[in-house]
């Protein structure tokens, strides 16, 4: 808001002898947010694109291991998708809790197939509320990116470094796995941000674009910078 009348200086006359007038664009320009679906669709088809080209990539390099005899990194690469689905599954049904079982059910699903960032992003871009619930769903989509960035995308990025690192044979879908899992963190992080920052109740304009921008870089460049160093020290520390 602050942006916009500094923008449009004729308006400005208004702002300082009606204080009314201030508080109706605020409420104005909040209600358009809310309703206006600008990005949507992007933001939802990214989201759901990234997370089942992580889950396919994650798949298939624990087939490739396993191919490989690597059976110790595609067992630990499966405990840590099961146990950031095992915490998803647990947030989703506490959340819920006092929804119908079918409706249970179908959130569950949501997490089983990996569609549950693109749900949650649409919940939360189109304001979506419903009193049964334990928490917002910018709370619920703010925990549950919590669980995957912990649980599975971060170490798991870290995992599949360090094994393509020590691999004879860098195959080019282990590389394209490192790829998407860093993408995944990069976006996962940005959108926890930017949800935060435009929500109705905790927007803060101005710094939106900054720190979205922010998010992605510092991600992006610590797993695909700083985990390499980190592990090449490991390797030497082996030998």
């Amino acid at each position: 808001m602050d942006a916009w009348r500094l923008a449009n200086t004729t308006l400005q006359p208004l702002f300082d002898h009606s204080p009314v007038f201030g508080s109706i664009m605020v409420a104005i320009g909040k209600q358009l947010l809310v309703s206006s679906n600008m990005g949507l669709v992007k933001r939802v088809v990214l989201g759901a694109l990234l997370s089942i080209m992580d889950m396919i990539s994650d798949v298939w390099v624990i087939t490739s291991y396993y191919a490989e005899g690597n059976d110790s990194g595609a067992t630990a690469l499966m405990a840590m998708i099961m146990c950031s689905t095992a915490f998803q599954l647990v947030l989703v049904i506490s959340q819920n809790h006092k929804k119908s079982k079918w409706f249970i059910l179908r959130e569950v699903m949501f997490v089983l197939t990996f569609l549950k960032p693109g749900v949650d992003a649409y919940r939360v871009a189109t304001g979506y509320i419903d009193e049964e619930t334990t928490a917002s769903p910018l709370v619920e989509m703010v925990l549950g990116k919590g669980i995957e960035l912990a649980g599975e995308s971060i170490p798991g990025s870290l995992l599949q470094v360090y094994m393509y690192i020590n691999s004879p044979d860098k195959l080019p879908v282990f590389l394209l796995s490192i790829l998407i899992s860093t993408l995944t963190t990069g976006f996962t992080s940005a959108l926890i941000s930017f949800d935060m920052d435009v929500s109705v109740a905790n927007r803060k304009v101005g710094f939106v674009v900054f720190r979205v921008k922010f998010f992605i870089l510092k991600h992006t460049n610590s797993l695909c910078a700083g985990s390499p160093v980190v592990l090449r020290v490991c390797e030497r520390l082996e030998h």
